[in-house]
């Protein structure tokens, strides 16, 4: 995030045929125009913060959400806990109140009390964070590449496709190859991988009552 020359980094936002929202069609129109905030990046990370400013007293802020089209987000599904109701309640695909402890011969049900645990599909997610987000007349969209981010006394300057905008707050959630050279080389970069097998049962085996956690049923062969 950069505010008046500072910046913060967070995690780009897909747009489907029937559910882009309303964007900028000139870039020209808004060519060194200023906003109070500009999204660099407009995925999870920067979609739920612009809604949670809807709900705060920013909410008649001028915003504008800069990303390029991304259709693999379409199938991206995220896991999150929370405690109490939230903005975006409408939005998981299932959410449990019980995990599940399994090992052999062992099996123990957790009530998790106030918190419970949510997913939620890509596809839900984008489809409701823009539609409440196109619906205010202070919030734009921009369908472009980020080319620089520049930090200014008074506000930073983003240039996409080519074009600067100012925005006394800028939130950062584009990964540049600047800021992998800053990771130590002796951890590991962006190499998190969830492989697994997709099996299909004639009846469902599952309970969808429970979130199992932890399965050591299965041979760990010395490792967790």
């Amino acid at each position: 995030m950069r505010a008046g020359g500072t910046r913060i980094s967070m995690v780009a936002a897909f747009y489907t045929e029937g559910t882009r929202p309303p964007e900028s069609s000139c870039h020209k129109t808004m060519r060194g125009q200023t906003f109070d905030f500009i999204f660099a990046g407009g995925g999870a990370a920067g979609l739920s913060l612009a809604c949670h400013l809807l709900q705060s007293p920013l909410r008649d802020a001028s915003i504008l959400i800069i990303d390029k089209d991304h259709e693999d987000q379409l199938h991206r599904n995220w896991g999150f806990w929370t405690r109490g109701s939230t903005f975006f309640d409408a939005t998981p695909d299932h959410t449990w109140r019980t995990l599940r402890f399994e090992a052999e011969g062992v099996t123990r049900d957790l009530d998790l009390g106030e918190y419970c645990y949510s997913l939620v599909r890509g596809r839900d997610f984008y489809h409701f964070a823009h539609a409440a987000l196109a619906a205010q007349p202070n919030i734009t969209f921009l369908r472009a590449v980020v080319d620089e981010i520049q930090d200014g006394e008074e506000a930073a300057t983003v240039v996409a496709g080519g074009v600067s905008y100012r925005g006394r707050w800028v939130f950062d959630s584009l990964l540049s190859r600047r800021d992998l050279k800053r990771i130590p080389p002796q951890y590991h970069q962006l190499k998190m991988h969830f492989k697994g097998w997709e099996i299909e049962t004639p009846a469902p085996p599952f309970d969808t009552r429970a979130a199992t956690l932890f399965d050591f049923r299965t041979p760990q062969n010395g490792m967790m």
